[in-house]
């Protein structure tokens, strides 16, 4: 692969999606399509302003015939997002808020796409140096002052009860949805902690990790952490919807900080074969 430098580009959404669109690509994985819900007579509108942005940008070049040619690092870059093996999404969650960080690797190139802190429509995309960059990338997102403790406690609730719990939550009724815990083996205190994590979302990361095969469907790994005053919880949606594989139950299980940050390290290392592959490759 030819060299790309570390600088990133800034892009808003609609730039994105505009982007995406130039190298033939009808979706990207994790950013919504917004412009595909206007109007179609301001379609064409929204096409020429993002156009003449990209353009400012230099990010683009308009041809005399309309034709556009697209910065060539800026291009590898769109087409791993549009077209990637693997695709990783971490989302911090604060109430009905989030913050999204998207990474894509294919054969060629990793790709991180990080929503701005500050305005959730500006989007930094970024070439990454090493299958280490991609773990700390994402370990960034997880970052807490809060030292959990590492007490290990598991058990498993129904998917019928776990869809109940989900309404308790809601519904914010503590001591139906501590009861439901402790008929599964929680403990008293750790119920009371677990409902408070669900139901105030001060720390909740959602991480997605789609492994892509074009032939046959998708393999996913979904978890979701929710920080307690005492207890970080990890709950393992994996299994829910997968080809073949019938789901009884829903597993949460405590763990520390560190533990947290080891089974980020082991789940991207296990992409490291991909990864290498994406540096030794050719565009």
């Amino acid at each position: 692969m030819s060299p790309i430098g570390e600088a990133g580009f800034v892009l808003t959404q609609k730039e994105l999606i505009f982007l995406a669109a130039l190298t033939g690509a009808d979706e990207m994985y994790g950013v919504e399509d917004t412009v595909s819900e206007i109007d179609e007579s301001q379609v064409a509108e929204e096409w020429d302003i993002a156009r003449e942005q990209l353009e400012n940008k230099k990010y683009i070049e308009v041809e005399f015939d309309n034709s556009i040619t697209m910065d060539n690092d800026l291009y590898s870059l769109m087409v791993a997002c549009c077209n990637p093996k693997v695709f990783i999404r971490t989302a911090m969650i604060e109430g009905s808020s989030s913050r999204t960080r998207n990474i894509y690797i294919n054969e060629k190139i990793a790709v991180e796409l990080d929503q701005d802190r500050l305005s959730p429509n500006k989007w930094i995309l970024t070439p990454l140096v090493s299958i280490e960059k991609v773990s700390d990338n994402i370990k960034e997102c997880f970052y807490t002052e809060t030292d959990y403790e590492s007490e290990n406690i598991s058990f498993d609730i129904p998917l019928s009860d776990f869809e109940k719990l989900n309404d308790t939550v809601v519904r914010e009724d503590k001591s139906e949805a501590k009861e439901l815990f402790m008929n599964y083996g929680c403990s008293d205190e750790a119920s009371e902690d677990l409902f408070d994590a669900l139901k105030d979302k001060n720390f909740c990361i959602s991480l997605l990790i789609m492994l892509l095969d074009y032939d046959s469907m998708s393999d996913v790994n979904s978890f979701t952490y929710y920080g307690g005053t005492r207890h970080l919880w990890k709950l393992d949606a994996s299994a829910i919807g997968k080809e073949d594989e019938i789901v009884s139950s829903i597993r949460f299980n405590t763990l520390s900080t560190q533990s947290l940050l080891g089974e980020i390290d082991e789940m991207v290392f296990a992409l490291k074969h991909l990864y290498s592959n994406a540096i030794e490759g050719d565009v």
